[in-house]
């Protein structure tokens, strides 16, 4: 297996034996690389990989094919930091390299719960500054009830860029409860379905506390959603009891 060989490859370089090392990780890297894309074992392993070779080549004195093999690392791994004690020469190659391969972004999103992609995989925005690989990209974003959206920027070794991503807003989503639960609810006179008794996650606490009913008379969060921005009437009935209807935006 991809990890097995790995280890081989580790073991090998442990006890100074670089060579057969090398021949380990040759086909191994040659395996991983067109998977990395869509694999997650090969995705994981693949810097792992790359990052061995580097040290091995070094050690057989092959410098441009440990410089290749850094490189390959930072464009899968910009932030990569050795995990294992080595050499401050090592160590220094690497920086050396990262100086000219990556570079950072800031990103400016909104809203800031949209799902992103970046260059078609999925991506998770952190604050502050993103390391990624020099050169173009693109990001994307969507959102329930918002215009997808997409930014294209490109990062330069050693800078810092603001990517400004901002999803338009173009339908809203309505979560409420209702007390008692069961009660039927519609938007501008279409039904969109019964409440149900459920509990209720802990950010309701506060505002079932306020109308001054018990938790347990008062149902799970209703969601509606596809909403079009503007006036909305909101109906509710049920059963023996007297129907409400409220006007939201």
């Amino acid at each position: 297996s991809p990890d097995a060989q790995l280890a081989q490859a580790r073991a090998q370089f442990e006890a100074g034996d670089y060579e057969p090392a090398i021949a380990t990780l040759d086909p191994l890297i040659a395996l991983l690389e067109p998977l990395a894309a869509t694999d997650p074992v090969a995705e994981r392993l693949l810097p792992a990989a790359y990052e061995l070779r580097a040290r091995t080549r070094l050690q057989v004195g092959n410098a441009d094919g440990a410089t290749a093999d850094f490189r390959a690392l930072l464009k899968l791994a910009p932030a990569f930091t050795f995990t294992d004690k080595v050499s401050q020469k090592v160590a220094k190659i690497l920086e050396d390299i990262r100086k000219t391969a990556v570079g950072t972004i800031v990103l400016n999103l909104s809203p800031v719960d949209s799902e992103l992609e970046l260059d078609g995989r999925p991506f998770t925005a952190a604050a502050g500054q993103i390391p990624l690989p020099v050169g173009p990209h693109t990001l994307s974003g969507r959102r329930p009830g918002c215009r997808s959206a997409s930014q294209t920027f490109t990062v330069m070794p050693g800078a810092s860029t603001e990517v400004v991503l901002t999803l338009e807003r173009v339908s809203a989503t309505v979560l409420l409860v209702t007390s008692p639960p069961g009660i039927e609810v519609s938007v501008d006179g279409v039904s969109r379905g019964r409440t149900e008794p459920g509990p209720q996650p802990p950010r309701w606490a506060e505002p079932i506390a306020t109308i001054g009913v018990p938790a347990s008379s008062v149902s799970k969060p209703f969601v509606v959603d596809d909403l079009g921005l503007g006036s909305h009437t909101f109906g509710f009935s049920r059963d023996c009891h007297v129907s409400i209807d409220l006007r939201a935006e």
